[in-house]
């Protein structure tokens, strides 16, 4: 992803930012600029996606320090100021519940980045004897109503949590 596609996309966009077009409308311009700042938003999802798939700190050093670099790398665009707080007694788990929790921090991140227009999230993770909960909260937009029905996100977060055996619920105030 991050070789190929990127390189491609990249490529794309540095194509049509040499171009000088003389638009005969407001609006032609409007879509060539939209366009270009499209595939530098395309480039950066697929960065983030290639890094995080499955990354090689979560095999060795664990979930606490794969969501550490998470973050630092979400920081790093300058779009959401993203936090956390993560359980002492957190530990490690079995390789599948590390990914999975890893995967739904990433498309829950990712669809923050996207939609909701937050300048700040939360990212919390408590481990109690038998519990852990994964809480994230934003000052957002919030959900509308049709979110569940417009793409595959929603469905993804619910069938990973409940190959967790987990529940997932989403609360709307204001954001």
């Amino acid at each position: 992803l991050h070789d190929n596609l990127s390189a491609k996309i990249s490529g794309i966009r540095w194509r049509l930012e040499s171009i000088q077009p003389k638009f005969e409308t407001e609006k032609q311009g409007n879509i060539y600029n939209s366009s270009i700042n499209a595939l530098a938003e395309v480039y950066t999802d697929v960065r983030l996606i290639s890094h995080n798939l499955l990354p090689e700190k979560l095999e060795s050093k664990g979930l606490r320090v794969s969501i550490e670099k998470l973050i630092e790398e979400l920081n790093s665009l300058g779009k959401t100021h993203f936090t956390h707080q993560i359980s002492d007694q957190l530990g490690r788990f079995e390789s599948k519940i590390e990914y999975e929790l890893f995967s739904i921090l990433l498309e829950i991140s990712n669809n923050i980045l996207k939609h909701s227009h937050a300048t700040e999230v939360e990212i919390f993770l408590v481990k109690n004897v038998n519990t852990l909960l994964m809480k994230i909260s934003d000052n957002g937009v919030g959900l509308s109503e049709n979110s569940e029905k417009k793409g595959m996100g929603m469905p993804n977060l619910r069938s990973r949590v409940a190959s967790l055996k987990g529940k997932i619920d989403f609360i709307n105030h204001n954001g």
